[in-house]
């Protein structure tokens, strides 16, 4: 019989006669004193002792059993306090960014073109690198860049010429190839540079001589004229410039010539 409480009635069924087993009748008491102490077996709580108890320190999980934790969806661990399901609990990752759940409350964030950072919170200007060639003019936007081309060129870079060979593309003596793909390249004489070979290259620009008596001149096609100088004026080893006698140190692959001022 359940516990039962303050001011509740009960009835019983008496027997006045115990010879004459017809005869019955229904008394009715009223508790008038007292209250329940509730005394549930361990393990078990609430009012009529059936919710079990978690195990201690349990936050997302239920139990079937006495101190059980069991975990609700999306949670994990002993006590069902890792977040399985980050991504979809506290959608971390911004700017439209893709997050994928790691694991034990971890997770990553895989970030569209334009942005960076462990949440993609970082916009990037991607303009900063210069990646539109050829004269092309650069503008950043959410999906990343964009190249306005000048005329004669194409591409996502500007990279790709519209001209042909036909066209007489290359400058300073620079041999003019088709792209199979489209478009053309030029390959340059020595001493220039650029996409038609329009840039002059000054090796001694950057003053490479830089102790002794050391003269630096950038030769290439010139370097005939200093040999048929120092066949007529100067003695053997010695070239001449500008009424100076110069001893020949060394020609490197691009051109550059070094001379001792003598």
């Amino acid at each position: 019989m359940k516990c039962l409480y303050h001011n509740t009635f009960i009835s019983h069924l008496v027997q006045p006669f115990s010879n004459l087993s017809y005869l019955t009748s229904v008394s009715f008491s009223l508790i008038l004193t007292g209250w329940c102490v509730p005394r549930c077996r361990v393990g078990f709580s609430g009012r009529y002792c059936d919710d079990c108890i978690r195990y201690p320190g349990c936050l997302h999980g239920t139990c079937q059993q006495p101190w059980q934790c069991n975990c609700q969806e999306g949670w994990g661990g002993l006590f069902c306090n890792q977040d399985l399901n980050y991504c979809t609990h506290h959608k971390p990752c911004l700017n439209g960014a893709t997050c994928t759940n790691t694991g034990q409350g971890s997770y990553t964030c895989s970030c569209p073109p334009g942005h960076t950072g462990a949440n993609c919170e970082i916009q990037v200007n991607e303009c900063s690198g210069n990646p539109c060639r050829n004269g092309g003019s650069c503008i950043d936007n959410d999906n990343g860049y964009k190249c306005t081309c000048p005329p004669g060129f194409y591409g996502n870079n500007c990279e790709l010429s519209a001209n042909t060979c036909a066209d007489g593309p290359c400058f300073n003596g620079g041999r003019c190839v088709d792209n199979p793909e489209g478009g053309y390249f030029c390959q340059c004489l020595m001493g220039y540079a650029g996409f038609t070979c329009e840039k002059k290259i000054d090796h001694c620009s950057s003053n490479p001589c830089l102790s002794g008596r050391l003269l630096c001149m950038t030769v290439f096609n010139l370097l005939s004229f200093y040999i048929y100088s120092f066949l007529i004026s100067c003695p053997k080893s010695l070239l001449l410039y500008y009424s100076l006698c110069l001893t020949l140190l060394n020609v490197n692959a691009e051109g550059l010539i070094r001379l001792r001022v003598i």
